[in-house]
Formats: structure tokens, C-alpha cells, sequence
């Protein structure tokens, strides 16, 4: 009977352990519920936080980083329509068409640039430029440029041509000439020149003897002598003189 007895209360004892063991158990998965709960609460509360103030999480992949880029591309594409300008896809990037602005205005544009995917050609006609608006071209990537009826002086010079990788430049009448020359000697890669109604000189020509990748000048109403032409197609004689009354002068390793 004692036996019995003994052994009855180690039943209940493990009954009783067992009862306590699954107890602990419920508390603990209840506990670790409840710290999910407030994990994710905080979670969201942070993420609401981040937007209020404006915070962007890094994408974690390259198709997010595409569809960041692309929202950025599609957000400057319509401002900059909505200031008059246009953009135009090419092969193999984008081309930008910033007309018609005042100073303000082409600024605004200007700074919009950087979102621009591809972007590969920039066009500024009847553009009011300064030193501040123009600031922002700084370091920016840009195969071609053209400049058309729109001032240029020695104040917004050096911001214009702070961009790097030009092949081609078309200044017509920016009453630029000769002191753009100057400016664009850092651009080892450039190809093709234009000067339309630009107070060009034979001085300013010579200077292009500096320019050994250049293979395409183009000049229409200028003060630019033959003489002076010949004498620059002798120095790089792979280049190409096109001018305004359809006359070409070659040099003598010239392709077309």
C-alpha cells in the first residue's frame, strides 16, 4: 500500500512537471508572438518614418536599382517638358532639347539632366545662361553638344564646357569664336566642330592644331582666310573642312 503510495505521488509529481513543462512552453511561444508582434510594429512605425522624411532604401537588386533609375528618369522627362523643353530617344542614348528659357527656367532644366537615362545629346537654343545655372554640368557625361542663338561670354564658358566626353560641338551664332577654342582643349576625344556665324578668326584656327582626333571642321559665315584652312589640313592632315558655300578642303590622309 505504501508502495502504491509512493508510487502515485511520482505519477502525479511527473504529471505535474509535465503540466508546468507545457505551460513554460505556451508563455514562451506566447512571448516570442508577442515580440514578433512588436518587431514588426516597429518595423512599420521606422518604414513610416523613413517616408515622412523623405529617406529611399538602397535596392537590393539590379532590377530594383533599373526601376529606381527609371521612376528618377520619368520624373525629370515630364519636368522638363513641362518647362518647354524636349527628349528625344536615339540610338545609342537621349537627346535633350532645352529651349526657349529664361535663366531660371534653363537652370531648373539643367539640374534635371543627371536623372536622364542615356542621356547622350544636349541642344540649348535661346537659352538664357549664367555661371549658377550652368554649374550643375559639371563632371557630366555628354557625347555631343550644341549651342544655338544663345550668348556665350568668358563668365559662362568655363561652366558650359565643364563636361567631359564631348566628340562633337556645334557653337552658331553664340558669339563665342575664338575664346571657345580655348575651353575645349581638355576634350582629347573631340571629332567633329562646328562654327556657324561665329566670330571665328584665322588666329583661333590655328589654335586648332592642338585638336589631333579632329577629323570634321564645319564653318559657315566666318572670318576664318583659306589660307589659314590649308595651313591646318597640312598640320592634321586627316582632316575635313566643310564650309557654307559647299567647298571642302581635305588633307591628304583625310577618309572623305
Amino acid at each position: 500500500m505504501a508502495y502504491n503510495l509512493r508510487r502515485s505521488r511520482k505519477n502525479r509529481c511527473v504529471v505535474r512537471y509535465r503540466y508546468v513543462t507545457v505551460a513554460r512552453l505556451a508563455v514562451s511561444g506566447h512571448t516570442v508572438r508577442m515580440m514578433q508582434s512588436r518587431l514588426l510594429m516597429w518595423g512599420l512605425l521606422l518604414a513610416m518614418v523613413s517616408v515622412s522624411l523623405g529617406c529611399q532604401t538602397t535596392p537590393s537588386s539590379p532590377y530594383e536599382q533599373y526601376l529606381a533609375e527609371k521612376e528618377r528618369n520619368d520624373a525629370a522627362v515630364a519636368q522638363i517638358q513641362s518647362l518647354g523643353g524636349r527628349i528625344h530617344r536615339t540610338d545609342p542614348g537621349t537627346a535633350v532639347l532645352i529651349a526657349n528659357t529664361d535663366e531660371r527656367e534653363t537652370g531648373q532644366a539643367i539640374e534635371l539632366l543627371d536623372d536622364i537615362m542615356l542621356l547622350d545629346s544636349l541642344r540649348l537654343t535661346e537659352a538664357q545662361l549664367s555661371p549658377g545655372n550652368l554649374r550643375p554640368l559639371e563632371g557630366l557625361y555628354l557625347r555631343h553638344l550644341t549651342v544655338s542663338r544663345t550668348t556665350l561670354t568668358e563668365r559662362t564658358l568655363p561652366a558650359l564646357f565643364s563636361l567631359t566626353g564631348l566628340r562633337s560641338v556645334h557653337l552658331i551664332d553664340t558669339n563665342a569664336g575664338d575664346a571657345a577654342i580655348a575651353h575645349l582643349a581638355d576634350f582629347d576625344d573631340l571629332e567633329t566642330l562646328t562654327f556657324a556665324y561665329e566670330p571665328l578668326t584665322d588666329a583661333g584656327v590655328a589654335e586648332l592644331a592642338m585638336f589631333p582626333r579632329l577629323r570634321t571642321l564645319r564653318l559657315v559665315e566666318t572670318e576664318v582666310s583659306e589660307e589659314a584652312l590649308r595651313d591646318l589640313v597640312a598640320v592634321n592632315t586627316r582632316l575635313v573642312v566643310e564650309l557654307g558655300d559647299d567647298r571642302i578642303i581635305r588633307g591628304v590622309d583625310a577618309t572623305r
